[in-house]
């Protein structure tokens, strides 16, 4: 091997390893807050709706969101590079082939049974209830 064939690859290996360093500050410095915000948010919500605190909470999640963003995106780029790469793309495999009209109808079928348009499920119907039927409609639209 050539002395640039040796530096370019001692390049790409301090790249990775510099990128898997800058990966996990992304990681802290997003989950940290922006957890930390949802928890807030979530309680600020509870004992007066729409009260100077739950103002607050949306401004500090106005904030924080870039951050979770970031921390989310270089967690999927973690799980999709690292040791654990087959298992991921596997995982995710099938809603990545997933076709557009499945991709069009989920929104549809979600709006029609959660809003006036069809059955008004908002409000009716226990979040716990809301998850389970969102889960449902995308294993159903991935199978």
């Amino acid at each position: 091997m050539t002395d640039r064939a040796e530096e370019a690859l001692a390049a790409v290996d301090w790249a990775r390893g510099r990128a898997d360093i800058d990966s996990r500050r992304i990681g802290w410095a997003g989950f940290g807050p922006g957890l930390g915000d949802g928890v807030v948010c979530a309680h600020t919500g509870l004992p007066q709706p729409g009260g100077a605190s739950q103002v607050l909470a949306l401004g500090a999640d106005v904030i924080t969101a870039p951050l979770l963003a970031a921390a989310y995106g270089t967690a999927g780029l973690r799980l999709a590079i690292g040791c654990h790469a087959r298992v991921t793309t596997s995982a995710l495999a099938p809603a990545g082939r997933m076709t557009l009209i499945n991709y069009l109808a989920q929104p549809l079928v979600g709006t029609l049974m959660f809003t006036g348009y069809g059955t008004a499920f908002v409000g009716r119907v226990a979040p716990v209830w809301v998850a389970m039927i969102t889960l449902t409609l995308f294993v159903l639209r991935t199978t």
